[in-house]
């Protein structure tokens, strides 16, 4: 049996999640939760999945592990008192990045609620353990230079923050670091040489490629004759350790909850799409993160169907791209609901986001071709079907080189990515996954987790109402629609 159990915390004041150790004590397991939500230990009600449900009043000495009612995923709604300000958390404490959830009971009043560490403006919507960026305190740097000398650089409100006014304060437990503070301390473990001289812990990674070099200079052209330096490399399976976007920030809260309510609405059965604005900015919250700011989604022509989206010719795409970049704005990834529950992604979305990152590659100032588009996935609880929660992930390097460079195919298998069956007189790399030859990958070794959230206050966002029809809908937009729109 695993050592720690997850528990998901509900109260009055929010959600929050807890991995703990199966020995701990009911009381131990209690003083955590009043970290997570500044419930006081002493007056907590616990009762397992509702508030309907009756109080546990089983002895606070008992361990967990002792409780059989205490599964890998239990939900506990808590009650009790907060506790007074002097016993909150130590602002020195690291934040922690918790995911948003969107809940759709009842799909009108969906919200958006980021939680990031302890919170005390009473106007933001996360529970009293939870930190947004509206309510980072200014006693909280810790600075080398004076920061307020840039402050004239801010462009948010006075209880927001921005890389010219953050603390240091980072996110110390992210499971991926970003890639500049990757080469950053790579760099670091460089042994003295010349300043114009390079080692590889100088230099960015290496571009990948498995294609087979079909211009190799030392012998007649393939398939007369070959060598080792034109053989595609083998694939060596593994994860990544950084990632190019550390946060997605949903800004516009109306246009994502108008995109969940359409989906609802239709009861979930046909599925829906759409592409992201917004913009890229440094995450204060990362070293040197990068954060991705959602502003607008456009939803395409589009086919949908029960478990997937075939997208349509689009003749207003480019004007879309215009108009966007007009306001600032460029394409940055992508959202589709899903009624897939037993997969992060399937190997099918896993090639479609590949495909979307390769569109969409910047050069890094290294040198290194990156892309920063992310996909956004919204899907019920498989538990709890009223809850619509959104997910936000990217590919790796790897699993999109290996997409572009056409080693993949479409698979018989949902939960698993099919390399491709080479054709007569072709040569494609070996794939070892786990340490053996595969013709299956878990989709899970090329996907990267991108922390997400929503402010509360998006007084600043740069698009102020949401509620004009949308495109591409079942129902059309019409010219009175216009009218309508600008009378309020």
């Amino acid at each position: 049996m695993n050592d720690e159990v997850i528990i998901r915390i509900k109260s009055a004041h929010g959600m929050n999640r807890l991995t703990v150790s199966r020995n701990l004590t009911l009381a131990e397991l209690k003083g955590k939760i009043q970290e997570a939500t500044n419930l006081n230990a002493s007056t907590q009600r616990l009762k397992l999945g509702s508030p309907a449900t009756p109080a546990l009043t089983v002895p606070d000495s008992r361990k967990i592990r002792e409780l059989r009612e205490f599964v890998d995923g239990v939900e506990l709604f808590v009650e009790g008192e907060m506790v007074r300000a002097h016993a909150s958390a130590s602002p020195e404490k690291k934040i922690k990045a918790e995911p948003v959830t969107i809940s759709g009971k009842p799909a009108k009043e969906s919200a958006l609620n980021g939680t990031f560490g302890k919170a005390e403006q009473t106007r933001c919507n996360h529970a009293p353990g939870g930190k947004c960026l509206n309510c980072m305190k200014p006693e909280e740097k810790k600075e080398e230079t004076p920061k307020g000398e840039r402050t004239w650089l801010c462009q948010h409100g006075p209880n927001g923050k921005c890389i010219h006014c953050a603390s240091d304060q980072t996110v110390a437990d992210a499971k991926h670091v970003s890639f500049d503070q990757f080469l950053l301390e790579k760099r670091g473990k460089c042994k003295e040489h010349p300043p114009d001289a390079r080692c590889n812990n100088c230099l960015p990674p290496s571009m990948i490629s498995y294609k087979m070099n079909l211009n190799c200079k030392n012998h007649a052209p393939f398939p007369a004759a070959m060598c080792n330096k034109c053989m595609p490399p083998s694939v060596i399976v593994k994860r990544q350790e950084y990632r190019h976007v550390d946060y997605a920030e949903f800004t516009n809260q109306a246009e994502i909850a108008n995109f969940v309510q359409n989906w609802l609405a239709g009861g979930k059965i046909l599925q829906r799409m759409g592409f992201l604005y917004g913009y890229y900015a440094e995450d204060p919250n990362y070293k040197n993160g990068v954060r991705a700011i959602i502003e607008a989604i456009y939803e395409p022509p589009q086919k949908s169907e029960v478990s997937s989206v075939e997208l349509l010719p689009d003749p207003f795409q480019n004007q879309v791209d215009v108009l966007a970049q007009h306001l600032g704005f460029e394409r940055i990834g992508w959202i589709f609901t899903t009624l897939d529950q037993d997969t992060v992604l399937s190997s099918h979305d896993l090639r479609q986001a590949a495909r979307f990152q390769e569109e969409h590659i910047s050069v890094h100032p290294s040198g290194y071709k990156v892309s920063k588009f992310i996909t956004v996935t919204i899907r019920t609880r498989k538990d709890d079907t009223g809850d619509v929660v959104p997910d936000v992930y990217m590919l790796s390097d790897q699993g999109q080189a290996l997409e572009r460079d056409n080693i993949l195919e479409d698979s018989d298998k949902r939960k698993m990515v099919k390399i491709r069956t080479p054709r007569e007189g072709e040569i494609l790399p070996t794939v070892i996954a786990q340490g053996k030859s595969s013709t299956y990958v878990e989709p899970e070794f090329f996907i990267v987790n991108v922390a997400h959230g929503a402010p509360k206050n998006n007084n600043y966002a740069t698009i102020k109402h949401s509620d004009f029809p949308v495109e591409n809908r079942k129902d059309p937009q019409r010219p009175s629609d216009v009218k309508t729109y600008l009378t309020k």
